[in-house]
C-alpha cells in the first residue's frame, strides 16, 4: 500500500505557534499509550517560550529532511521530539501522523497502529487525513499476529527483536513473520525463543526462567565457622589461663622458702612459658574472632527470600532488600553497604 507521507511545514509550524506566550509546561517524556494526551487541555498549556518554538521547529525540519532520505529511525527522534515539546498544541495531531508514519516505515506496525489512533482521537473529523489514516489502521491490523506469553516469573519483562513491547508477561500483538523473543527480568537468567508467527494467527509461547546463583549476602557458614572459631579459642584460654596462674604460684612459693629455694628448675619456667604463651594466643584469636563475627553477622544473608517474594511484583508488596558486605584493599577495609526495592 503506497500512502502519502503527511508532513508538518517548519513555516506551519512557526504560524501554529505565534500565538504562544513566555511560559510553558516542561514535558519530559516521550508519549507512550499509557500517557494519552488531552484533547481538550487548558489554554495555558498551549504556551511555549521562544527557546521552545525555536528547538521544536528545528527538530520539525530535521525530521522531514531524514524521512526524504529515508532515514526513519532519525525521522521518528526528531518527530518524536517535536510532539514531547508541542504536544499540548491544539494542531499536535500532525506530528502524531508522522510518528505513526515512520513506525509503518520501519515495519513495526504495532506502534503504528497505536499512533495512527491517537491520530484519529485528536485530529477534527474535517482533516484531510482521517480517512487514510483509518484505512491504514485497518491494513496494517491484519499484519499483526498474536503471542501468548507465558513465564514462571510473572513480572519479566517481554522484549521481542531486542524491543520491550510488555512491562510483564502478556499477550501482546506484533508483526507477522519470525522474531526472537526475549524475557528478561531481575535475578534471571535471560530466556530467548525464536517464533514463527504468521499475520492473523495466535500462538503461545511458554518460558522458563532460571534463577541466577548470586546471594544478596553471605553465606551464614562463614559467620558460623569464624564463631566456632572464638568460642573454641575463648573456652581453650579459659581452660590454660588458670594454669598458669597456678604453676606460677607454686614456683614462687618454692623460691620464697630457703629451703626449697634451689628446687625450681628450668622445666617448670620453661612450662609456665609455654602456657602463658598459649594463653595469650588463644586470647588474640578469640578477640580477632569476635570482631571477625560480628563483621560476618552483619554481612550474611540469614533468610534468602521465598519463590513467592522473588516473583512477587515490583511493587510495595515486595519487601525491601539490605546487603551488607566486608570490603578490603590496600587502602582501606571496611563495609560495602547496598540494597534493593
Amino acid at each position: 500500500m503506497n500512502l502519502r507521507p503527511r508532513f508538518a511545514s517548519p513555516f506551519t509550524l512557526a504560524a501554529a505557534l505565534s500565538l504562544a506566550s513566555a511560559s510553558a509546561r516542561a514535558q519530559t517524556a516521550t508519549p507512550t499509550a499509557e500517557q494519552p494526551v488531552s484533547a481538550t487541555p487548558a489554554a495555558e498549556e498551549f504556551q511555549l517560550t521562544d527557546a521552545q518554538r525555536a528547538e521544536a521547529a528545528a527538530a520539525l525540519e530535521r525530521g522531514n529532511a531524514q524521512f526524504r532520505r529515508n532515514n526513519y529511525e532519525a525521522a521518528l527522534t526528531e518527530f518524536l521530539r517535536v510532539y514531547e515539546i508541542a504536544q499540548r498544541r491544539p494542531n499536535s495531531f500532525v506530528y502524531l501522523f508522522n510518528i505513526a508514519r515512520c513506525y509503518e516505515r520501519l515495519f513495526r506496525y504495532d506502534q503504528a497502529i497505536e499512533f495512527y489512533q491517537r491520530y484519529l482521537d485528536r485530529a477534527p473529523q474535517d482533516d484531510r487525513d482521517r480517512a487514510q489514516a483509518a484505512a491504514t489502521v485497518g491494513a496494517l491490523d491484519g499484519l499483526l499476529g498474536t503471542l501468548e506469553v507465558q513465564s514462571n516469573v510473572a513480572d519479566a519483562q517481554v522484549w521481542v527483536d531486542d524491543r520491550q513491547v510488555a512491562e510483564r508477561v502478556r499477550t501482546v500483538r506484533i508483526p507477522g513473520g519470525v522474531h526472537v523473543v526475549e524475557l528478561r527480568a531481575r535475578g534471571y537468567a535471560p530466556s530467548r525463543q525464536q517464533v514463527q508467527l504468521p499475520a492473523r494467527t495466535t500462538q503461545s509461547i511458554s518460558f522458563r526462567m532460571e534463577r541466577l546463583n548470586v546471594r544478596r549476602g553471605l553465606h551464614p557458614a562463614f559467620f558460623v565457622s569464624v564463631a566456632s572459631l572464638g568460642g573454641a579459642t575463648a573456652l581453650t584460654a579459659a581452660i590454660v589461663a588458670p594454669q598458669v596462674l597456678v604453676a606460677r604460684a607454686e614456683v614462687d612459693a618454692l623460691r620464697n622458702a630457703p629451703a626449697t629455694m634451689s628446687s625450681v628448675g628450668q622445666d617448670q619456667k620453661d612450662r609456665i612459658r609455654t602456657l602463658a604463651i598459649v594463653t595469650d594466643v588463644m586470647l588474640g584469636v578469640t578477640i580477632a574472632s569476635a570482631i571477625g563475627a560480628t563483621l560476618l553477622g552483619v554481612a550474611t544473608e540469614w533468610r534468602r527470600p521465598t519463590e513467592a517474594e522473588l516473583n512477587a511484583p515490583r511493587t510495595a508488596a515486595r519487601p525491601a532488600v539490605t546487603t551488607v558486605a566486608p570490603i578490603a584493599s590496600q587502602s582501606a577495609v571496611g563495609l560495602s553497604i547496598g540494597g534493593s526495592l
